[in-house]
Formats: C-alpha cells, sequence, structure tokens
C-alpha cells in the first residue's frame, strides 16, 4: 500500500508547519478506510456495550489562566503542562474497563480534529452511571487534584479495513444504539 502524504504548508501565524492541515488530512484518509455501513455517533445518543470492553479515560483539569503547572501521575511521574483557565482534558490519563450492557452518553466535542464534524473518527462519551463508576476509572490522587473537573471515555468509531489491532474497543463492535435523542 502507498500513502501519499500532503504537501507541507507554513503556517505563517505559528511560524512552523501547518499541524492542523495535517490533521484534517489524516482524518480524511482515515474516513476512506472505514467500512461502509459504518454508523456515526451524534451528541446525545445512548449506546450500550454488547460485551466487556476496555476504553480510554481521559481526566479534565482546570488550569488557571496561562502558566506552567505540575502534576504529579499516580505512577509518580511529574508532568509539565502549560495550560488555560478553561477545563480541558490534558491527555488520556489510562484504560478502563466496561462491563457487558453499561450504557454511554455520546458527548459533544468539536475542540480537536477527528472528534467533531458529522463524521468523527473518535467520539467521547460518559457512562449514564457517572457518578457511581467515577472511583473506579480515575485514580484517587487525579480526583484529589483541586483543579480535577470530571472525566470522559474516548474511543474509536470503527475498524479501519487496513488496522491490525485486534485488542482496540470500536463503537460499531462492541457497542449497540438504544436510544437515539437526537
Amino acid at each position: 500500500m502507498r500513502i501519499i502524504l500532503p504537501p507541507l504548508i507554513w503556517d505563517k501565524v505559528n511560524d512552523g508547519p501547518d499541524a492542523g492541515g495535517f490533521f484534517r488530512w489524516a482524518v480524511d484518509y482515515e474516513l476512506s478506510h472505514l467500512p461502509p455501513d459504518t454508523i456515526f455517533p451524534r451528541p446525545g445518543q445512548i449506546w450500550e456495550t454488547t460485551h466487556d470492553c476496555e476504553v480510554s479515560f481521559e481526566a479534565c483539569i482546570a488550569w488557571l489562566g496561562p502558566r506552567l503547572s505540575k502534576l504529579q501521575l499516580p505512577s509518580g511521574k511529574a508532568v509539565t503542562m502549560f495550560g488555560s483557565a478553561k477545563p480541558v482534558s490534558t491527555f488520556p490519563f489510562g484504560t478502563t474497563r466496561l462491563q457487558k450492557g453499561e450504557r454511554v452518553r455520546i458527548l459533544e466535542r468539536t475542540d480537536l480534529t477527528g472528534f467533531s464534524g458529522p463524521k468523527p473518527v473518535c467520539l467521547n462519551f460518559q457512562p449514564l452511571r457517572y457518578e457511581e463508576l467515577e472511583n473506579s476509572i480515575v485514580p484517587q490522587e487525579l480526583r484529589e487534584t483541586p483543579a480535577y473537573r470530571g472525566y470522559r471515555l474516548c474511543a474509536r468509531t470503527a475498524r479501519p479495513s487496513s488496522c491490525f489491532q485486534t485488542e482496540r474497543t470500536y463503537l460499531n463492535e462492541d457497542f449497540r444504539l438504544v436510544e437515539d435523542m437526537t
């Protein structure tokens, strides 16, 4: 298989390569390799796991003002981050296991390429039992951080035709739509 990368475009504002253009190209490339019967979830829909599966989670941390901050991760590693006053997810913190029959609500996400638009290749969702599952999903050290503002779960929409990862969870394979509130 031959992959042709997009031309390098210089972003004069950031004085560097146009990363946004590259990410849009990557999303378009992945979309072109999804099965033709892929269902693209919409915000507000309720989906249910069809078996036990593992998904990523992100802890949302609010950082006050543009400044450098240090966060001590449960592993003991210290991470330096540059943040803002808006609650943001700094990066995925890990994975968690959802039991068969767990229901989740699809969230709207427009801040990252691939998570927004009518055909998201990645998506965020929250379990309907949000508070009940929080202690088992987010490590105590993160929940006790003063800037902690909650969590969300993440998964890819569907498996691309050229994907060889068998252990990854995909909404179209591991969940089923149970309620469309849109």
